[in-house]
């Protein structure tokens, strides 16, 4: 592929394509480190950041803007959720939660109160730190067991547009957006990754409910315990969109 080309590959809705005009930015800013060109290949690899998706490029080129004093914001990045409303948890003893449907399935009421699975609960807030926008409930929240939580955040588009929910557990889960029940998968503890699930939805301009349920069974061994997951939004290449709340003018 002739390097003219490159520049447009960029943000090229193929991810192949994309991939090799990243790697020759990278390359082209690893020249730069070689011949002491610092400002140059600082440049170079935080366009190359604009176009980047794969997990492996991220990290490379994160390392080096870091090394040289740039932040990088990976969660805005890759589109992660960090801050969430959660409540329960409710019961899943015997799995039977998955297809239970609980009152947050029905309505969103930050005031109400509901019985859960040990008394009454109510909604609370969440918000993780963590690079990769995992929100770990085991830690954050409890180690529940046989137990469903929800959690509900909004993603905010500046217009209406076809996207994707990226979505990374080992745990049961079904989401929404808006009201409308997207995917859901009843499956325990096959490990966990980066866009593991990919579903595709609709958002439209301005606030946009997000509703996930995740479900925790009642396995006792070390590696059953993890209760916990992380969210993104992204184009349908694969590109991160941040949530971008409306601004808010002041009356002069």
């Amino acid at each position: 592929m002739p390097d003219r080309i490159i520049p447009d590959m960029l943000l090229d809705p193929s991810p192949e394509f994309r991939r090799d005009a990243v790697a020759r930015l990278i390359a082209s800013a690893e020249k730069s480190l070689a011949d002491k060109n610092s400002d140059a290949a600082k440049e170079t690899f935080k366009k190359a950041l604009t176009g980047a998706t794969d997990d492996d490029q991220v990290k490379k080129i994160a390392k080096q803007l870091r090394e040289m004093k740039e932040e990088v914001d990976l969660p805005k990045h890759f589109g992660f959720l960090t801050g969430w409303r959660f409540v329960g948890p409710f019961d899943n003893v015997g799995l039977k939660g998955f297809d239970t449907t609980y009152p947050p399935e029905e309505k969103l009421d930050f005031a109400a109160k509901y019985e859960g699975q040990k008394g009454e609960v109510a909604w609370d807030k969440t918000t993780t730190d963590h690079e990769y926008g995992i929100v770990n409930v085991a830690k954050q929240i409890a180690p529940y067991k046989g137990a469903v939580m929800y959690l509900t955040t909004e993603f905010h588009s500046p217009s209406a547009r076809a996207v994707e929910f990226r979505l990374g557990t080992p745990n049961a889960w079904k989401i929404w957006v808006n009201g409308k029940q997207l995917f859901g998968r009843d499956e325990y503890h096959r490990g966990m990754a980066l866009d593991q699930y990919r579903v595709r939805g609709e958002v439209k301009a301005g606030a946009n409910t997000i509703l996930l349920k995740l479900c925790q069974n009642e396995q006792t061994e070390d590696w059953a315990q993890r209760y916990e997951f992380q969210l993104r939004v992204a184009d349908l290449s694969g590109l991160g969109l941040a949530s971008q709340p409306a601004r808010t003018t002041s009356q002069k």
